[in-house]
């Protein structure tokens, strides 16, 4: 096999030099001196340090579409958003993130009967409401179950915590 070494050296400094950029890109990035940087980039970027994640460009978008995303995604939908601006993520890739992400408490995972797995990323204390029409999922305020009926349904057990899911109508499909 015969290498051109013209070729071999032209290859070489076209990745050293990406490689330099990538570098200083993450650098500045990471330090916050890039002036367009928003705060929503300076949260999900502050929440990977106090994690201690790596930020890597495909985790980067995961987490920030999951946080805007008020339509709790699946894992498809997030890798469908995810692979248009970077094409080099897999599906796998984007499951292997989810899961850092759900470890460190950044997203959750729901779990709907006869449902798609979805992510969310709101980790507060809350209920669900889904729409039996058109399947939309949407956040309903925490409010407590009153204990009673809980410990009369419950007998013995010890409840660690609960979440209700309501089923009906929403205001779009009424």
């Amino acid at each position: 096999m015969h290498i051109d070494s013209g070729n071999l050296r032209v290859g070489f400094f076209l990745f050293t030099n990406l490689y330099k950029r990538v570098t200083l890109f993450c650098e500045l990035f990471l330090s916050g001196l890039l002036s367009a940087m928003t705060s929503f980039r300076a949260d999900i970027l502050a929440a990977f340090r106090e994690k201690g994640i790596r930020c890597t460009s495909q985790r980067y978008g995961v987490l920030e579409y999951v946080m805007k995303s008020r339509s709790h995604p699946t894992a498809e939908q997030i890798f469908q958003a995810v692979n248009r601006s970077d094409p080099r993520a897999s599906l796998a890739t984007i499951y292997k993130n989810l899961h850092v992400l759900e470890r460190a408490g950044l997203i959750q995972e729901m779990v709907l009967e006869s449902q798609a797995v979805r992510f969310e990323a709101n980790t507060k204390r809350h209920h669900h409401f889904v729409c039996q029409r058109c399947g939309r999922v949407e956040d309903i305020e925490w409010f407590d179950v009153p204990h009673l009926s809980i410990r009369a349904a419950l007998g013995p057990r010890t409840v660690r915590g609960y979440e209700l899911v309501l089923r009906g109508l929403c205001n779009a499909c009424r």
